[in-house]
């Protein structure tokens, strides 16, 4: 299995090309924009460190507006799936709100003005648009860049006041969505400094990460320097030579292995390797199998197999994140995905199922009967949530009632129910692709049958009862926002019958479709 994994990732890499697109901006048209001293040699140095090995490295020499700039990506757009497509960016960057009153990043080119850095920069959210409209597979941006207001960035005076007063301060970071297959580099987190420096004489960040590839930093030994592990010693790097103040983030969307060779080639399958960047892993303590590695954020090797991994936030005695994880030969787990997933507290599902009722009550009055409906749920904790439903039916059928004189006869019958219920559901188990929970619900039933025999003594009557059950629901999901429901379910009904109570117990069968979001 291994072999062959290892002759699909040599064959899928002989299949595309690797292109690069860099550009570096010094001066800027509005004097507002300060001149960088390293920008334009940041994206020489770039080229010609993937120069060896890239089918194509693009470089915009002269003044990057952004009319060229977005020629340049729309000329990406005619990538194979198999390509690999690498964009490195160095300039200055700053915070405007778009039409929506949202704060949203820009970059600086050369012809962006400080009176309106949106529309005439390049905006986070239409880079990543224009990412989505390339055709490779595989997408790597690097942006040397921040948003801080000092280094490499400049914010218009008003807003900066403003942001100065908000409770979160600079920390009201904007969101930064990617696709699928697309890894976003940068170097310094949100509302932090990213600096260029004179005795390297470049961008901190890119002279780490370009270093990364000169020492043939190959974290997993599998022949091939990857984004992934040049980020990590980026990073690990720019920390310690700024002391703590600049320290590079990774948002990506990544699945199995770790796409983006920069340097070299694999020649084996990696050891599998487990990392966490962004957000709440930032000073966490990473444990595996019961050993700790070390502090996120960053990248460790660990052993191939199934392996418990739990992380602490410093100080605290119980795990933020606790998962049994699949860590294949090869293969990268990045834990950001896996919290991104779980954080998603809304499940919205609908579909269909049968019901059954059991005993003298199924038989004489409500057989089995068709469902359909809709419900939603709400995650309280990690594996706990709160939830409710709306079934209903509308049908016919044929049931055997005693008639006015006692005599057992078969009549037709047209029920119409509907069916509402709250539920508390527990997740125990739980993947990347699938998860099962228990479920208690109580409800109740309302609604009318009707018996199309005039002997009957009351052919028309009010359904009225609770409902009381327990049940198991599987969810796989093929798509990380879409998935497929399955359920069944044992109720214990109260209905009255001729004046009387009779608790009858029941099963449902249900499958449908859900969104988490």
């Amino acid at each position: 299995m291994k072999l062959l994994l290892a002759m699909l990732l040599a064959a899928q890499a002989s299949q595309g090309k690797k292109i690069a697109l860099v550009a570096g901006i010094d001066t800027f048209a509005d004097d507002a924009w300060p001149a960088l001293r390293y920008a334009e040699k940041d994206a020489r140095d770039v080229a010609t460190a993937l120069a060896d090995d890239f089918d194509e490295v693009r470089t915009i020499d002269g003044i990057v507006t952004r009319g060229r700039l977005e020629a340049e990506l729309a000329d990406l757009e005619a990538t194979s799936d198999y390509d690999t497509v690498v964009v490195y960016l160095s300039t200055h960057g700053t915070l405007a709100y778009d039409d929506a009153g949202q704060l949203d990043r820009v970059l600086v080119l050369h012809d962006t003005t400080k009176s309106d850095p949106r529309r005439t920069g390049l905006a986070y959210g239409a880079l990543t648009a224009r990412l989505e409209r390339i055709r490779a597979r595989q997408k790597l941006v690097i942006l040397a860049a921040c948003h801080s207001g000092a280094g490499k960035s400049k914010l218009d005076p008003g807003l900066a006041a403003e942001l100065s007063t908000l409770k979160d301060g600079f920390f009201s970071e904007p969101h930064l969505v990617t696709g699928e297959g697309q890894i976003i580099l940068a170097a310094s987190a949100f509302g932090e400094t990213a600096r260029e420096d004179d005795k390297l004489e470049n961008d901190i960040y890119t002279h780490f990460f370009l270093k990364a590839l000169d020492d043939a930093f190959d974290l997993d030994e599998d022949g091939a320097i990857t984004a992934l592990e040049a980020h990590h010693y980026a990073r690990r790097e720019t920390i310690a030579y700024t002391g703590g103040k600049q320290r590079p983030t990774l948002t990506a969307e990544v699945v199995g292995v770790d796409p983006i060779v920069l340097r070299g080639r694999r020649v084996r399958l990696g050891r599998p390797m487990i990392a966490g960047f962004s957000g709440p892993f930032v000073g966490a303590r990473l444990e595996v199998d019961g050993r700790e590695k070390g502090v996120l954020p960053g990248t460790f090797v660990v052993e191939d197999g199934a392996r418990r991994v739990r992380v602490f936030r410093p100080g605290a005695a119980e795990p933020m994140f606790d998962e049994l994880v699949d860590a294949d030969a090869g293969a990268v787990v990045v834990l950001d995905d896996r919290v991104r997933r779980e954080a998603t507290p809304w499940r919205v599902y609908a579909g269909g199922g049968y019901a059954a009722v059991r005993g003298e009550v199924g038989r004489r009055h409500l057989p089995g009967y068709f469902v359909v409906g809709a419900g939603a749920r709400y995650a309280l904790q990690e594996r706990v949530g709160v939830g409710a439903s709306v079934y209903g039916t509308q049908m016919g059928q044929n049931i055997r009632l005693l008639s006015g004189d006692g005599v057992e006869v078969t009549a037709p019958q047209t029920i119409g129910l509907v069916q509402v219920s709250a539920d508390v559901a527990v997740q125990f188990y739980s993947v990347e692709w699938a998860d099962v929970a228990a479920r208690v619900h109580a409800g109740w039933i309302a609604g009318r049958r009707r018996v199309e025999v005039s002997t009957v003594s009351d052919p028309d009557r009010l359904v009225s009862h609770p409902f009381f059950g327990a049940a198991i629901e599987g969810t796989a999901w093929p798509h990380p926002m879409f998935g497929v429901r399955a359920e069944i379910a044992v109720d214990l009904s109260l209905p009255q019958v001729d004046g009387e109570l009779r608790p009858t117990f029941g099963d449902r069968y249900g499958l449908g479709a859900v969104a988490r979001f």
